[in-house]
């Protein structure tokens, strides 16, 4: 993950991460199973709503991992 401090569209340093579910297969909605669903980490822009970097949940989870060990 790479470490942003302010928007680089904008310059604002309002920026707030949020979660999303994503379909991993294509199969409509309503047809998914558990194991075909993933999470994707975003941070945002508050100000002007760009997103700005995008995380595999499964990285942000590798991360939270190694940071327990420290």
């Amino acid at each position: 993950m790479k470490k942003i401090i302010e928007c680089y569209k904008c310059g604002s340093e309002d920026l707030k991460w949020n979660c999303s579910q994503k379909n991993l297969i294509g199969v409509a909605d309503g047809r998914l199973r558990l194991h075909e669903v993933g999470t994707d980490f975003y941070l945002a822009c508050a100000f002007c709503n760009e997103t700005l970097q995008v995380v595999d949940g499964d990285k942000v989870a590798e991360f939270l991992n190694n940071s327990m060990k420290d």
